[in-house]
């Protein structure tokens, strides 16, 4: 039944077998309207307005694209992160200039790409979300330093090298999997790709291609957080030359294991 009045909610109750009170309480909104949710705060049911003006909660509270709310991440952020903002990157975006998020957000993609090119993406905020996003750099990077953070599903470029180290994993409790992290540097001075650097970081299950080049300060994936976890990730190596190192872990109780290296020739290990 529609939810036009008190009556027709309880019938509507009634056919699904909740025992509903004999009318509906409106003082939180209105008369009962179509389109009304029922919230039951303990002695009453009452009709109330949903969320978006009725037909039920909106999906996304911002959409990133030249159709949507604003044309790049970085216009969002100018304009003010809300915390708790649900963002879709709709399409492709070239940004200009370094984008740093500082709340709460979870950030959601449809196959569509940040272009940082030679800026960077920061997250400082805790428990952003962030899922089936591209990020695209040259020489740019991505530092994530906000606690509990997590990142699935999403696919990372880099094409140079940065000397601060491309992806930055600077937060405590922070989750990478299901990713693609592709770095395909092959001049310049050698520097870290991947530096886990804080506590109980998990990075399992991504496909790496990335350029073994360094010394043992350089070493491409350093793994210093203490309790952190590199495992069953494949890892494939590109442009080596002489013998340089892959792996480099030096925090107490890291754990590199069961992970998958393909093209591993003339590398080293360093402690």
């Amino acid at each position: 039944a529609d939810v036009t009045d008190a009556t027709n909610v309880t019938t509507a109750l009634s056919t699904v077998g909740v025992s509903a009170h004999s009318d509906v309480n409106t003082s939180k909104s209105k008369t009962p309207a179509d389109g009304d949710v029922l919230t039951f705060d303990g002695t009453d049911w009452n009709a109330e307005a949903a969320a978006g003006g009725g037909g039920g909660q909106t999906t996304y509270d911002v959409i990133i694209g030249s159709a949507g709310d604003y044309a790049t991440l970085g216009a969002y952020v100018t304009a003010g992160a809300t915390a708790g903002d649900r963002i879709l990157i709709q399409e492709d975006t070239t940004e200009t200039a370094n984008v740093t998020i500082a709340v709460q957000v979870t950030i959601v993609g449809n196959g569509a790409t940040l272009g940082m090119g030679i800026y960077q993406l920061v997250f400082t905020g805790t428990y952003i979300d962030m899922r089936g996003v591209g990020v695209s750099c040259t020489s740019g990077r991505f530092r994530w330093s906000g606690d509990d953070g997590v990142m699935i599903g999403c696919d990372l470029a880099f094409s140079a090298y940065n000397t601060q180290s491309s992806l930055a994993l600077d937060g405590k409790r922070q989750r990478v999997q299901g990713c693609n992290i592709n770095h395909t540097a092959s001049t310049g001075t050698a520097q870290i790709v991947v530096h886990l650097n804080d506590s109980d970081q998990i990075v399992s299950g991504n496909n790496f291609r990335i350029p073994v080049a360094g010394d043992a300060n350089n070493a491409t994936i350093h793994i210093q957080g203490v309790r952190s976890m590199f495992v069953n990730n494949i890892v494939e190596v590109l442009n080596i030359t002489a013998y340089k190192y892959l792996f480099r872990l030096y925090g107490a109780d890291t754990r590199c294991a069961n992970n998958t290296v393909i093209g591993a020739t003339n590398l080293k290990g360093g402690s």
